[in-house]
């Protein structure tokens, strides 16, 4: 068989290797994480109900989007192993697939906007905050559909090994999302100062620019595919939809329950759910680096699946692990020694500053445990095995983190940072769940 995708997969799976896969895709987190933290600092100056309302409707935004992004991931881990296997063919074929799922995915999503204002005034617990909350939302999910066939395209090109593609494009948005923002949010010229709503805007306008990079990108390598381009396979589909379905209700089920998590926190007051959306832009510092590593590690080890290779698999995920540690447990040094002037950036009240300082400690505290339980998840998942995981995130997430949640921002009156104590308690279940079910299937296997 002729291979027209290559892997950079080495024989040994050494850091040097993981590092080669998972640089591009950390600077493609860490460019969108600053693009979030960018778009807080400028919302920051219409006030904190604004800033309060912009993080609820992106946490809403995630809890309704995320199922799409999660199931499309499941060709990143079909394709990567079928890769592994020299199965050009059927890498050809996972496109045709990705991309009807994005595009339907897509237009049943556009629909879930009608349903943004009264979900939002809940959980915001302020009118004001929930009517803004809600212009956010509805704007910025109109660039859904292009937002998963991009999701799709990035998916299948990071299966081959190909991560830089897609960190270029996102680079380049989030440098256009800054501008838009810039032009968007307080107007220039004819183009009237549209505040929060223009926020909103300058994602979705971002998003499409994503998507039809991203389609232009794999419609030019897919000239050189040796299938012919026919109609999807039902086949196919259900292996796509076996694969990534866990891993699509997996991120909705968690984004909803961390949803309903801000809630609880947002009950608690103002300045509550202000320092609370300000601690997780900066906190995504470290863990979307993080969740970088952990898609490397999946990548690899479906590619060594394919391969029949679990001694690469194995090395491979304590490469992972180790550079997973130490990026996160760098930044949360930072945290624990710079949060003050760091917090300083988003002009906070006295009330927001202080308990957004308690948050960034607790964040330093949790750093190394999530870095564990972020590897050991993209390990399994590219072992296929994504309900497992699937059920240990997703019940934890209900069972501790959502309830306990409640219990201590609300019942115990410890507002956010008895939440975030609750966060670090389900964060160590989850990394010692996943540890123990990765070292038996690196010993089985």
């Amino acid at each position: 068989m002729n291979a027209v995708y290559t892997s950079p997969v080495t024989a040994n799976g050494d850091v040097r290797s993981v590092a080669r896969v998972a640089w591009p895709l950390v600077v493609s987190m860490l460019s969108y994480t600053v693009n979030s933290v960018i778009d807080i600092l400028f919302v920051s100056s219409l006030g904190m109900d604004a800033v309060g309302a912009v993080g609820l409707a992106m946490t809403a935004g995630f809890a309704i989007t995320c199922f799409g992004i999660g199931l499309l991931n499941g060709i990143k881990v079909l394709t990567a192993q079928a890769v592994g296997a020299g199965d050009d063919t059927r890498v050809s074929r996972l496109l045709e697939h990705g991309l009807v799922v994005a595009l339907a995915l897509g237009l049943v999503t556009m629909l879930l906007r009608f349903v943004s204002s009264p979900l939002l005034a809940f959980m915001s617990g302020e009118a004001e905050v929930g009517a803004l909350a809600a212009s956010y939302f509805e704007t910025r999910l109109l660039g859904v559909v292009p937002l998963f066939i991009g999701a799709a395209s990035f998916a299948w090109l990071e299966g081959q090994g190909d991560t830089r593609a897609s960190m270029r494009v996102l680079v380049v948005a989030n440098v256009l999302n800054v501008l838009l923002d810039v032009v968007l949010i307080f107007g220039l010229g004819p183009i009237p100062e549209l505040g929060v709503q223009g926020a909103a805007a300058a994602s979705a306008l971002t998003h499409t620019f994503q998507g039809v990079v991203g389609l232009l990108l794999v419609a030019r390598r897919r000239r050189k595919m040796p299938t012919p381009i026919t109609r999807p396979e039902a086949a196919m589909a259900k292996e796509v939809l076996h694969v990534g379905l866990p891993m699509g209700v997996q991120w909705s089920l968690e984004v909803m329950s961390f949803a309903l998590f801000a809630t609880f926190i947002s009950h608690a007051g103002k300045a509550h759910i202000a320092a609370h959306t300000i601690a997780v832009r900066l906190v995504s510092l470290s863990f979307l680096p993080g969740h970088a590593l952990g898609e490397a590690a999946c990548i690899l080890v479906g590619q060594a699946v394919g391969a029949g290779n679990p001694a690469l698999a194995r090395r491979a995920v304590r490469s992972a692990t180790r550079l997973a540690v130490g990026v996160m447990g760098a930044l949360g040094l930072v945290f624990l020694l710079a949060g003050g002037p760091i917090l300083g950036l988003f002009k906070p009240s006295a009330a927001v500053l202080a308990l957004a300082t308690q948050l960034l400690v607790i964040a330093a505290a949790f750093q190394v445990i999530d870095a564990i339980a972020i590897t050991r998840a993209g390990a399994l998942n590219g072992t296929g095995q994504t309900r497992r995981v699937m059920r240990v995130n997703v019940l934890s997430a209900w069972l501790i983190q959502a309830p306990g949640g409640w219990l201590a921002a609300i019942g115990l009156g410890l507002g956010a940072p008895g939440a975030w104590a609750v966060l670090t308690l389900h964060l160590a279940i989850v990394a010692a769940l996943l540890g123990r079910m990765w070292s038996r299937t690196s010993r089985t296997w």
